[in-house]
């Protein structure tokens, strides 16, 4: 029997434009561009090649969750818009059997203007289903997403956490014989993530398929059968679950941290040029010290509903925090104008502990569009030498490192 999907010598190569859409930028692109080609920067098209997946072959099997795994700008989020069929190949094969149901990211599959109860519709229509069938499924879409009481409003006006439970409930209740998942997981509480992972085990049990892309290394090994791992494009390994997730860290513990970033993403509203994790002294980076997490970027047409965050992960993949830049502030979101857009968070002392950390840089339009994945992500060592510890200083336990105040305690 046929694979349900089956990928072979599979391949996506975009042509990436030279800096940002400004004109005066636009200009020295064009100007420069003859004498890049020259040199072999460029192909003859004039614009460098990007190859987001390179001859990447191997099939998924009925009934079998499979976790895709890779630093950021890997290419598994092209791989899950091939898949579900957002983005064609640009050559290679590639073989999808049965009803696919994705959940992307935020604004990809619901129309922001309509209502939720009139998304739901348009998926179930997109899907394919019938009326009768919309109308069996539509009580129990509801009920798993617990956002009944704000269906008759747009779905611009959700939180990025209600947007979520919405789209993961109509993607996993459409019965798809495919769930395609990218980190729908991160987004919600505890209590929800368990109730998804558990309709995704109902589906794996039903023989249908389910590849998870996840940062969140002890879900895929504990979720998953088998993953593969995608470096630069390229399949680096695949097998079973647990032993591709440990070769992956052995692999990122040698990689020297990465703590300052420096280039041009983005699309024609936001580039971000500069990304920096650094103590205010610019000393060492070590427990015991403030820690200064910030980006530069050029904001060039003004933007309303702008998110501009910071996610950190443990080594393992565990997020550990998420702070967007107006989290202090009262809604509605004010429009950031047009020019340079720079932000710093300020971390205390003594609040991780000893060890590796990860900072991805999130930019994107509210439930719209996101505009940054990837780029300006950031690994940094954090010593615990001095303060907090140093009494024990290896071995401990535990991401959090408080410094907190003990004290004499009186008879109870």
């Amino acid at each position: 029997m046929n694979a349900p999907v089956s990928i072979s010598h599979l391949s996506k190569t975009y042509r990436v434009q030279l800096g940002s859409a400004a004109a005066e930028r636009t200009l020295k692109s064009a100007l420069l561009a003859p004498l890049r080609r020259l040199s072999g920067d460029l192909p003859a098209s004039g614009t460098p090649a990007f190859h987001a997946l390179d001859d990447v072959s191997f099939d998924i099997q009925d009934g079998e969750a499979f976790g895709l795994i890779g630093h950021n700008g890997a290419g598994k989020t092209t791989l899950l818009k091939i898949l579900s069929r957002i983005t064609a190949p640009s050559s290679g094969r590639i073989a999808v059997r049965g009803r696919v149901g994705s959940l992307l990211e935020v604004g990809t599959g619901f129309h922001p203007e309509l209502s939720g109860r009139e998304n739901i519709h348009l998926a179930g229509a997109i899907q394919g289903m019938t009326p009768g069938q919309m109308r069996r499924h539509f009580d129990e879409i509801v009920d798993f997403s617990e956002v009944e009481d704000f269906l008759h409003l747009p779905v611009k006006h959700y939180s990025s956490g209600m947007y979520m439970k919405l789209a993961f409930s109509v993607a996993a209740h459409m019965e798809p014989d495919i769930l395609l998942v990218d980190e729908a997981l991160a987004v919600g509480d505890i209590r929800f993530q368990r109730k998804c992972l558990a309709r995704m085990h109902e589906l794996v049990d039903r023989s249908s398929v389910v590849v998870l892309v996840s940062h969140n290394h002890e879900s895929i090994s504990s979720f998953c059968h088998r993953a593969a791992w995608l470096d630069h494009g390229k399949l680096a390994m695949i097998g079973e679950a647990g032993d591709v997730v440990a070769r992956y860290l052995d692999a990122m513990r040698s990689v020297t941290p990465t703590i300052r970033w420096e280039g041009n993403a983005g699309d024609d509203t936001l580039r971000l040029l500069a990304t920096y994790v650094r103590h205010p002294d610019d000393g060492p980076l070590e427990t015991a010290e403030e820690l200064i997490i910030g980006f530069n970027a050029e904001v060039l047409q003004p933007l309303t509903s702008l998110v501009a965050a910071i996610e950190i992960r443990s080594e393992r993949g565990t997020v550990l925090a998420y702070s967007a830049y107006d989290d202090a502030l009262p809604p509605p979101a004010g429009e950031v104008p047009k020019g340079r857009f720079a932000r710093e968070v300020h971390i205390p002392a003594h609040t991780f502990a000893s060890g590796v950390y990860e900072v991805t840089f999130d930019f994107g339009i509210h439930n719209e569009r996101r505009i940054i994945d990837g780029p300006g992500t950031l690994m940094f060592e954090l010593k615990g030498n001095r303060g907090n510890g140093r009494r024990f200083p290896a071995g401990r336990s535990g991401i959090f490192r408080p410094a907190w105040r003990w004290q004499e305690a009186e008879r109870p």
